[in-house]
Order: C-alpha cells, then structure tokens, then sequence
C-alpha cells in the first residue's frame, strides 16, 4: 500500500499539476502492460476479461486503459459494463436503500439470465443488441448498439460481481479474471490516516454526482451498504484458489445450516453437510458447537480465515501451496480494505499476556495472565497440544515458496527453528486432536519451550478472554497480528493490565530495555528511561533482562479489563454450560475460573 502525505499531494499539484498526474498515470500504464501481454497470450482460448473491483475502485477507467493498451498492441477490443445489465429499481427501493432496506450491492440487481445469454453469444461471435442502463431514471433502456464480436477480438467485462460464479457462468477456460482495488491511502500532516476505503468513497461521491444525478448526501449514507455488500458479495470471490465453484456457492449463504443450504442449491442435505463439514475441518469455514443442526458460518475477518486454513492444513499434514495465491490476495485485501470501521471492529480481539518472569511476584495476577500456570494445568490434563506455527509457516510459503521452520526476517524468533512455541488448550486443542496431527508435550519439553520464549523477544498473544483456548509467541516478522498493526489497525492487539515502571537508582543507562522493545515505547535520555504508555502492550520483554532489576511491573488495570465470557466464532462458553453438560463444566470450568 502506498501512502501520500496530503501536504506533499498539494505542493506537487499547485507547482507541477500535469507532471505529478503524469507520474502517477505512468505507475498504472506499467501495471496494466503486463497485464495485457498474459491476456494477449492466451487471446484465443480465453477471448472474455473479467475485470472485478468494489465501488469507487477505477475498474471503469481500468478497463478503458486496458483497452487502449491491447488496440495498440493490434487486439481489438470492446468494453462491457456490468452496470448495464442491472435489473430497473422503483424509486421507493432507492429510498429503501437510503436506510439499508434494500441491498443495491447484491448480485440480485444483475438480470443474470440476460448477462449470461449475451456473454455466451459474444464468445461464440453471435450479434447482440447491447443494453443501456439510465441511473437518472434508474432503468435499462435500449441501446441501439449491436456487438458481433469477430475471431481474435477481445471483449472487457467490468463490474462488482464479475468474479462471482454464481453471475457469470462462463468457464475458466473461456474468460480471464483480473481484479482491480485502490492501493493508495492518504496521511495527513497530523499522523491521521485516509484509507483507501475512503478514497474510494471520495471517488464514489464525484462519480455518483456528475453521471449519476446523486447528492453527496445520499452517496454517504448508502456508504455502509457498500462496504456489507463487498464484504459479502466481492472479497469470497478472490478465494478462488481455496474454495471450488460448488464451495463458494454455499459459502455466499452462510451463516446457515446444511438443510437450508441444500433446499436453496437443490442438492442432497447429506452431501451438502458433508462438503461443509469437510471445509470446517479444512478451516475454510467454522461450525458451532452446539446448535443442531449445526449452524456452519464465514470467517469474522480475513486473518483469521488465513489462520484457520493454515491450522487445517497444517494439521492434516497437507501441502501450503495450492493457498499461497490465495493467500498473497488476502494480503493485498487487508492492505486496501482498512478502514476506521474495521479498526473498531478489530479493535481488543486479543490480548498480550506478559512474561511470567516479570509479573511472577505481583500479587492478583490472574489464571489467564500466568503463562506458567496455564501450561503446567493444561499438560497435567493432557489439554494442551504443540503444533507448526501457522504464521510462520505462512510467511515461510510467501517469501520462499517453501517451508523453512528457522525462516524468519528480522530474527525474533531467537528460540531457533523448533517448532512447538505456540501452545493451544482446551477446545483449540480438541480442535486439533479431531484432525490427527497433535502432539502433547512433556511438562520437561513445555517448560523448556517457556523459557525459551522467556529469553526471546516474543510476545505471548491470545484471544481477550478468560477462557485461555491459545497463546501464540508472536514476532514481529511472522505474526499476522502485526501485519494488521502495520496497515493501521493498532488496537486489534490489546496489551495486557501490566505496565513497566523504571527506577532511577539501579538503572545504569545500559540500554538493553530499549533493544528489547518491539513498539518504539522505550526511550532513554541524559541518563533517565521515559515508557511511552500509549505505545507500551505490557509484554514484560523490557523487565525480563533488565540487568538491574531497574524496571518493575504493575497492574494499571482492574480484572474487568479481561472478559469473563468468551464469544468467537460463533461459540461461547454460556452455551455449552447452559446446555446442562456435566462434562463441559468440568471441561471448560477449570480455564473460566474467576480470580
């Protein structure tokens, strides 16, 4: 993602308006040669172009690029917009729509049938009369234009719901698919950040009010409308790495149970229950554990559908790189798709535990705060399970195309390339233990590994709540967390009800505590260490290798500022004791402990 200062964007169009516009175009020309080069290689197998991207994105202007680009490489080439092939809409739906009463973004508005039919006459070089659509009146007029496309012509199809198999039924082998999202974001001189969400939305309010007659007013309002419906009906579609047609299909009904799922599809309720059991296990999607019929359901957000598929695969003992495309989307997708919204929703879904070492003395510390105490509980119970770092292995598969467990970038990982520092309990374990691919440490082997983190730069990281179903050891590098810290969403980590505090007279201004920081928060000058308590998670790195015992922690926070009852996923720890099991009492019991 690329990031523009406001004040440099003034100074460079009020001093050289055409030549920064100029540069900026250049960018976009470039990407747009190498795109055309692979369609003109394939021109006559796959003669139709897909081009997807949510609302604002510049998949019209695009297009049109993309269309100069290939005329001048000597393809003729004609360009379609989806929005044509809408279904008219009364005035009374846009006004339904004005208060989130009637989905505009849905595939519902696309006249599927007709799309369909012209797209199959297109590629077999059929004449069709092509449709207009009028967002004055909001209706499709005729056009009076006829298409016959000949041998060799290519025809760009653009629109939200282009990549979406249940919309376009072409084959894979008769379109190419490209996908097109706004990567610049916008920063101003006050460190606040502009989304390209938002400046898609900027895009969206001229576009809307020069060719579509609609008030900067109503095009903010339906804003919200917007960004459900990507989410719901666009950002599925570039997992088609990960999901078949079939999957994907059953995918855009959740949440939903497999008899619902199967009278809406037309299909087998035992077929359909057994493709989506096999994309729980998979982790491609998530399945309740109490509901019956099962209520099987998306992910909440992007990383941890990476997560999931990862742990799945990973327990499975199945290979990583049939995802990797997949994967490297997700990236950009979370990059371009950061908005304040999503940083509220994000924001304290999970939780920095602190070094046992710095916090083992403090009276009131909590079951789920004391590391040392949850693993010693869990192995002596035989709930705790070891397994391949997801985000490590992820990170490995990006950069190298392989696994590498010694694989890591800026060298936090200093425990060495043994796996087995991310501990899962409880319900994640049993998670695991259904998928085979488990392994119960010894309490030799798990304290081993403690102190190992222990000594590392790692930060426990766990889910905001009292029920402790998972602690990674997170890196700076590897951890996807911090790639969602990275792109701007700072709260998705909340620290812990721990804080360090610096005295002066055994300090010796050594500076290892500063080293030892990953977020910037310690500081040290003329002798004296300043935290930053508005950048300091409470991990305890600093106060584990102080030489000097001159850092302490703290509690700053009540034990309200964890959660007692866990909801995530669609499960919670009510439900399974409301549910009057004598087991998950005493399963889960012992890790929902009051303090």
């Amino acid at each position: 993602m690329q990031t523009i200062f406001l004040s440099d964007l003034k100074a460079a169009l009020l001093e050289h308006p055409q030549a920064w516009i100029t540069q900026m175009e250049q960018q976009h020309w470039a990407q747009l040669r190498t795109i055309a080069e692979e369609i003109a290689e394939h021109r006559r197998t796959c003669p139709i172009i897909l081009l997807s991207g949510p609302s604002g994105s510049g998949k019209t202007i695009t297009a049109m690029m993309l269309e100069s680009i290939l005329d001048g490489m000597g393809l003729e080439t004609h360009t379609l917009s989806m929005d044509h092939y809408f279904k008219s809409i009364t005035p009374e739906q846009l006004k339904l729509a004005e208060i989130g009463e009637f989905d505009l973004e849905s595939p519902e508005r696309v006249d599927i049938p007709f799309l369909n039919q012209q797209l199959k006459a297109i590629r077999d070089c059929e004449p069709v009369e092509l449709p207009r659509y009028d967002f004055r009146i909001s209706s499709r007029v005729p056009s009076g234009r006829i298409l016959q496309r000949k041998p060799e012509e290519l025809v760009i199809l653009e629109g939200i719901h282009a990549l979406n198999p249940s919309v376009i039924t072409l084959s894979d082998h008769d379109a190419a698919r490209c996908y097109v999202n706004v990567q610049t974001a916008l920063r101003t001189d006050h460190d606040q950040l502009i989304p390209p969400t938002y400046v898609r939305l900027l895009r969206r309010m001229i576009r809307d009010l020069k060719y579509r007659k609609r008030s900067l007013t109503e095009t903010i309002r339906m804003h919200h409308t917007v960004q459900v419906g990507e989410d719901t009906f666009i950002t599925p579609y570039l997992m088609s790495e990960v999901y078949t047609k079939e999957e994907m299909q059953m995918v855009s009904l959740l949440p939903s149970t497999a008899p619902e799922i199967a009278k809406k599809l037309g299909l087998d309720v035992d077929y359909v229950d057994s493709a989506l059991t096999d994309m729980e296990l998979l982790g491609k999607i998530i399945a309740s554990n109490v509901a019956n019929p099962r209520i099987f359901s998306p992910h909440l957000n992007m990383v941890a559908f990476r997560d999931s598929i990862g742990n799945g695969r990973i327990a499975r003992g199945l290979d990583w790189m049939p995802c990797i495309k997949a994967f490297k989307l997700m990236d950009q997708w979370i990059r371009v798709s950061y908005s304040p919204e999503a940083a509220a929703a994000t924001a304290g879904e999970m939780r920095v535990i602190p070094k046992w070492e710095s916090i083992k003395d403090l009276p009131g510390v909590m079951y789920c705060e004391n590391m040392k105490e949850i693993i010693e509980r869990n192995v002596r119970n035989r709930t705790i399970f070891t397994a391949q770092c997801v985000c490590r292995t992820y990170r490995s598969y990006i950069d190298l195309g392989r696994y590498d467990p010694e694989y890591c970038k800026d060298g936090m990982c200093e425990h060495g390339g043994e796996d087995g520092h991310c501990f899962s309990f409880n319900r994640q374990a049993e998670f695991f233990a259904k998928k085979n691919r488990v392994y119960v440490p010894t309490m030799e082997e798990a304290m081993k590994r403690l102190e190992e983190t222990e000594r590392s730069r790692a930060i426990y990281t766990t889910p905001n709540t009292r029920d402790t179903t998972y602690v990674c050891s997170c890196c700076t590098d590897c951890c996807a967390i911090q790639f969602y810290e990275d792109v701007g969403l700072k709260d998705v980590r909340k620290p812990s009800r721990f804080r360090p505090v610096w005295r002066e007279e055994p300090c010796v201004g050594c500076g290892v505590c500063i080293t030892r920081c990953n977020y910037d928060a310690i500081h040290l000058s003329n002798g004296a260490v300043t935290i930053d308590a508005d950048k300091c998670k409470g991990c305890g790195n600093c106060v584990v290798t102080c030489p000097t015992k001159a850092l302490k922690m703290k509690i700053v926070h009540e034990p309200d500022w964890v959660p007692e009852i866990p909801y995530v996923d669609g499960w919670s720890l009510h439900d399974e004791l409301t549910n009057e099991s004598a087991e998950a009492v005493e399963r889960w019991g012992a890790s929902a402990k009051k303090e």
